[in-house]
């Protein structure tokens, strides 16, 4: 068996191949979200027998989002204010009533650097607005997502209080 190569006219000659290059941009662009956040609908106290003596009864507010999806990093605190409880025409001050807030969690990546919970039992809602929680500013703590488990509500019913359902509302803001 015998192989022919044979070459028809011409020379091999190889394409200088040269790779070219050129740039592409890519580009994102990312909006900031607004500061908000969620608390329970309700949360109830404990019922209390009159005794003649004054009484405390708690309340759990079970969980507080608060969320910082701005993107400016410039902090914020989120803050309780509520009136007098009322049953009808009769009142229990709002002196008399103070909260422990709970643990804060970081949540979705978030970090806890710099968030805190607010203190605990330091002065009554007579005394004026409570801290829930905050975060340091204007260094980028409390950006992302947050909540606040188990603060405890609590109430003291004097001796002198009238039977009722007493009732108020909470006022959290977050700035």
């Amino acid at each position: 068996m015998a192989f022919m190569f044979a070459m028809i006219s011409g020379t091999v000659n190889p394409i200088r191949v040269r790779a070219i290059g050129d740039n592409t941009i890519l580009q994102a662009i990312v909006q900031g979200g607004t500061l908000s956040l969620d608390s329970p609908e309700q949360a109830n106290y404990t019922t209390v027998t009159l005794n003649a003596s004054v009484q405390t009864t708690t309340a759990n507010l079970v969980q507080v989002n608060m969320r910082d999806p701005r993107g400016s990093g410039v902090g914020w605190t989120t803050i309780g204010s509520c009136n007098d409880m009322a049953a009808g025409s009769n009142t229990i001050a709002n002196d008399y009533i103070d909260w422990a807030p709970g643990t804060i969690y970081a949540l979705d990546g978030a970090s806890n650097t710099g968030v805190a919970a607010g203190a605990d039992y330091t002065g009554n809602f007579g005394d004026g607005t409570r801290t829930l929680a905050n975060t340091t500013t204007d260094n980028g703590d409390g950006m992302g997502n947050y909540v606040i488990n188990g603060t405890t509500m609590n109430l003291q019913i004097q001796s002198d209080a009238n039977a009722g359902t007493y009732q108020n509302t909470l006022l959290l803001t977050i700035s």
